[in-house]
């Protein structure tokens, strides 16, 4: 009879030593060349391209977080954009690679906990399929949020701990911390994972082994990326402004199939560990495990489904691998868990491709494209990143070079399809121009949340107000719509709030000297212009109910405060928060709704006259007669009764901004 039981430690640790590590080695570098680390992104034109410009491009010019700039993406974004700046060699791609293999490396040794050599073979082919399940394009957002997985279910074992995986498992909690300092969603997904692991432990007398590594390696990572530990403070106060709002000014609607499907997925995957042998012993033993994978379920939910766009395959790509790494966890038993796991990772790959309508026409033909896709992808671009490594490790002294040669010719290119002309002083831009600002070698300073669809808070405002008003203020404001836009701002948000509050402190500080295309570029005042204001009026409004403005104003600076139920702040806590919509009348009869962001109507903003173009921002800073067509008589604002308090509050004071005495001096 053919002898079943698993081999004692010692002899699997003999029989995986080398197939696993061949196995960790070759599918984390696999995982590094699946996130295209091997190819450094250069600047190009987008409004996305700009933020990721700016980012990779601060720490080299000497900008701080949490003193210069405030941004969903902090220091270490190069891991997420792979934007080609003077950091990515020397500590993004090594960051990478690292976090790769630690990756491979923590699901190897889960796996070898009731394996033998075989299965470790298994687990190599099983965790490749995984990944080209989750798309051989893997999202680092998807690697990074599952990741604080792998060590804490490491540590929650109740078998002791070798020395090997007590490194292991620190290692990778402290790659971990300095991966927060990409994105604050990172660290807001693997902390609390620390900590429960490491509770846990503490409760069953041993030592932890998560929490200060990972604490170590955010601060390590802070200094690596050229940053101070003394701003660490203003970082952790303005991305925690970033956090606050990111959820009511960026939700974006989609579909609610793939919502309920994305959702049913996940509940099938918790339930399957639940369910497991791993789990199957009392609650007491088995709930911080549960509690881990809860919450790397929900962080993944949140950041595919908030924005639900192409954010989605964030979603289903991380679920595809955590489903794999709990099935190849070797503390598993039941054969019926682990086919629910299985099935997980299929209908990831299913539902996922589909659900997300990447390629037209048919389920059955989205479904046949998505695959011939990820078969292409599965080839090509691990052969492109081979050939990518081979050409650096072929002239590794003369690639930082090389990569910075390729950048400014990037950026000559840049420059040539959007130039700017030359602007003497600092220049900053409201519209996401930011790339052609860097392209054209102006002197840009921006104000610390520098793209305007981000400063939705009022400590955001507060901190761009700050900087207007400071000696560091540009001497140019670029105000206008981004290139093939048709309004200020983006989701159809109505136009003012792009800065909101910010348009009196612009009015008075800045004047409009010259047209640049669909740009107005604002020069910096002599002395800050008195805007004459009329009696503030306040007033209360049920939610929908038309409310008169008074319509011979020149301008109306509006407050709006709007709140959530009981309700609607469960639903903005653990989903999304209800969007609201702003409808004006204007004076010709014509009735505009809009998108409502509550964070900046709290603050402030103009409200009448509409202005969608330069040319408009123009005529209101130099108090121009206003057109029926954008002299605003009403508004209203609409959204979910159940959600949303009934009652709004509401400020209006009339302004009038006065023409400029004096020249404006150069900065």
């Amino acid at each position: 009879m053919t002898d079943t039981r698993i081999p004692p430690p010692s002899a699997r640790r003999t029989a995986l030593r080398p197939a696993g590590l061949a196995a960790a080695l070759l599918l984390g570098l696999w995982l590094a060349a699946a996130m295209q680390a091997f190819t450094p992104d250069l600047p190009h034109a987008g409004l996305d391209a700009s933020w990721v410009a700016v980012m990779g491009e601060a720490a080299d010019r000497g900008l701080h977080w949490g003193r210069d700039l405030a941004f969903t993406y902090g220091p270490a974004s190069t891991l997420v954009t792979h934007y080609g700046n003077d950091a990515y060699l020397p500590v993004t791609l090594p960051l990478l690679l690292a976090s790769a293999l630690l990756f491979a490396g923590c699901a190897l040794r889960l796996a070898s906990a009731a394996a033998d050599a075989t299965s470790a073979a298994l687990f190599a082919a099983t965790l490749a399929l995984a990944l080209v399940t989750a798309g051989a394009g893997a999202t680092p957002d998807a690697v990074f949020l599952v990741m604080p997985l792998l060590p804490a279910l490491l540590v929650l074992s109740r078998r002791r701990l070798g020395g090997a995986t007590v490194l292991l498992a620190a290692a990778t909690a402290a790659a971990l911390g300095a991966v927060g300092l990409a994105k604050m969603s990172y660290p807001a997904a693997a902390l609390p994972v620390m900590l429960v692991a490491d509770a846990t432990r503490t409760a069953r007398g041993r030592v932890p082994l998560l929490t200060l590594p990972f604490a170590a390696g955010f601060l390590a990572g802070d200094l690596a990326y050229g940053q101070s530990l003394s701003d660490l403070p203003g970082f952790l106060r303005l991305q925690g402004e970033v956090v606050a709002g990111y959820s009511e000014a960026m939700a974006l609607p989609g579909s609610l199939r793939e919502l309920a499907a994305f959702l049913a997925t996940a509940a099938a995957l918790w339930l399957a560990a639940a369910a497991s042998g791993r789990w199957g012993m009392r609650w007491r033993a088995r709930a911080p495990a549960a509690a881990c994978l809860a919450w790397v379920l929900f962080m993944l939910f949140k950041a595919g489904f908030v924005r639900q766009d192409l954010h989605t395959l964030i979603a289903w790509n991380g679920l595809a691998l955590a489903a794999v790494v709990l099935a190849l966890d070797g503390g598993w038993r039941p054969a019926v868990a682990r086919a629910t796991l299985a099935l997980a990772v299929a209908g990831s790959l299913v539902v996922g491709l589909v659900g997300a309508g990447l390629p037209t026409g048919p389920s059955a033909a989205k479904l046949r494209a998505a695959l011939a896709v990820e078969q292409t992808r599965f080839v090509a671009t691990p052969v492109e990143q081979a050939a990518a490594a081979a050409a650096l490790l072929g002239d590794l002294a003369g690639a930082p070079g090389a990569l910075r040669r390729d950048r400014e010719g990037a950026w000559r290119d840049a420059a040539a399809a959007d130039p700017l002309p030359a602007l003497d002083g600092g220049v900053d831009t409201i519209p996401s121009v930011q790339n052609a600002v860097l392209a054209a070698g102006l002197d840009y300073r921006p104000r610390p949340s520098f793209q305007e669809y981000s400063t939705y808070t009022d400590g955001l405002l507060a901190a761009n107000r700050d900087f207007l008003e400071s000696p560091r203020a540009p001497a140019w404001v670029l105000v206008g719509r981004e290139p093939g836009a048709d309004s200020l701002t983006i989701d159809g948000r109505y136009p003012s709030l792009a800065e909101g509050s910010l348009w009196p402190d612009l009015l008075a500080l800045y004047r409009p000297e010259r047209r640049i295309g669909d740009l107005l570029a604002l020069h910096r005042r002599a002395s800050p212009l008195d805007l004459h204001r009329g009696t503030l009026r306040r007033g209360t409004a049920r939610l929908g109910q038309e409310v008169p403005v008074d319509g011979e104003a020149p301008a109306v600076f509006a407050t709006v405060d709007l709140r959530p139920t009981l309700l609607g702040r469960i639903a903005g806590l653990l989903f999304r928060p209800a969007l609201s919509s702003l409808n004006v009348t204007l004076a010709d009869g014509t009735r505009r709704s809009y998108r409502f962001v509550s964070g900046i109507g709290r603050s402030g903003f103009v409200l009448s006259p509409l202005v969608t173009d330069a040319d408009d921002f123009a005529a209101l800073a130099e108090a121009a007669p206003t057109p029926p067509g954008r002299r605003v008589v009403a508004f209203a604002v609409s959204g979910n009764a159940a959600l949303l308090a009934p009652d709004l509050s509401y400020t209006l004071q009339p302004m009038a901004p006065a023409p400029p005495a004096g020249p404006a001096p150069s900065r």
